[in-house]
């Protein structure tokens, strides 16, 4: 799935953004560059820059900020050595973290502060990429702390918005077959 979201001939990638965007209802007013076709690949435009006034983060330490830009459905601490994760389900921390009981009670302290740094991470890079760090640490017998995690993880870094200058097509060869055709233009 990775390669195919970073194909960039042009009917390819085109296809799969009109798609996605048609299939979501996408908004694309709220992304820097707001023509699909700016995009070089699917995975660029999967990881658009949105315009900074239409998500702003809150500041201050008495505030969560969400790092998805969709809606939460539910949230909840650790509790008990368990958290309410997906509807309605609870799973173990010690499922959580590969399994590991005794990772799961050094854990115990940090987990929900370090579970959505983690996920923020998530979001804003590769998800696959932080998966495969979390599985490389739960292997080691290593707690994935948020710091460690995001040392082995290529951050994304935020770009500026590109300027995107669409010309103008020349359809003189078009119309040279028309008239070839004898069909008027």
């Amino acid at each position: 799935m990775l390669r195919a979201t970073r194909i960039r001939w042009p009917v390819w990638k085109n296809w799969q953004i009109r798609w996605f965007v048609r299939r979501y209802g996408v908004d694309m007013s709220e992304a820097c560059a707001t023509s699909q076709l700016a995009y070089p690949d699917f995975n660029a435009f999967f990881t658009r820059a949105l315009k900074p006034e239409l998500r702003p983060i809150c500041e201050g330490l008495d505030c969560v900020a969400c790092p998805a830009d969709g809606t939460l459905s539910q949230a909840a601490t650790v509790c008990d050595g368990s958290l309410l994760q997906v509807k309605g389900i609870h799973y173990s921390l010690a499922t959580l973290l590969g399994g590991d009981d005794a990772l799961a009670e050094r854990s115990q302290k940090w987990a929900d502060l370090e579970y959505v740094r983690i996920l923020y991470l998530a979001a804003t890079t590769m998800q696959c990429e932080v998966e495969a760090v979390l599985s490389v640490l739960l292997e080691a017998g290593e707690v994935p702390e948020y710091e460690a995690v995001k040392a082995k993880v290529r951050p994304a870094e935020p770009g500026a918005c590109p300027e995107v200058h669409v010309q103008a097509p020349d359809l003189s060869v078009y119309d040279a077959l028309l008239a070839h055709t004898g069909v008027e233009a």
